[in-house]
């Protein structure tokens, strides 16, 4: 086998000079060497059909794909519209007036952090974080915790030390929010 290929090499590299000497007289060029793919000179050869292939007749065939085919009429018809988009109204919200006061209450974050038991600081229960943690809640870094049962999804809870940072932390209260916290907690 490597003398083969070595006699095909030598008729290559002569092959590859004739073209590069008289590209004119010799228009087909070579490699100067063989690859360990050889390719024989009668042409590709077609693979036989798979037996599931034979079992399909070219009419068969046809027959599948005409009844799959569309209708010269319905690229004539008028495509649908599209349903008009529904607005959100405000008939169920609350109206705000100005001077009305504004209802406190606690958020279900403070909940969760309580069912969990997880420390929940002062500071969280002054009227000015109740007022953020309603309005904001949805803007608010969330943090999860384990799960109590086993693969279960894992619950977010507020993150408290995040919250602390943007807002009053429980070491800093003075004594008149450290007593509006105490009577809200």
């Amino acid at each position: 086998m490597n003398h083969d290929k070595t006699g095909r090499n030598a008729q290559r590299i002569l092959l590859h000079a004739q073209h590069i000497a008289d590209p004119i007289r010799y228009p087909e060029d070579a490699s100067p060497a063989s690859s360990l793919i050889t390719i024989s000179d009668e042409g590709p050869s077609t693979p036989s059909p798979s037996s599931f292939l034979k079992r399909f007749s070219p009419a068969a065939v046809q027959n599948f794909f005409s009844k799959h085919k569309r209708r010269d009429d319905d690229f004539d018809s008028p495509q649908p519209k599209p349903a008009k988009r529904q607005y959100r109204t405000t008939d169920s919200e609350t109206k705000l007036v100005v001077g009305m006061p504004e209802l406190i209450g606690f958020h279900q974050y403070l909940y969760d952090l309580d069912r969990f038991k997880i420390y929940t600081p002062l500071s969280l229960f002054t009227n000015a974080n109740f007022r953020s943690l309603n309005r904001n809640a949805g803007s608010l870094s969330l943090r999860k915790i384990n799960p109590l049962e086993t693969r279960a999804k894992p619950p977010q809870v507020l993150d408290t030390d995040a919250f602390q940072k943007r807002h009053t932390k429980e070491e800093d209260l003075v004594f008149h929010l450290w007593l509006e916290a105490a009577r809200n907690f």
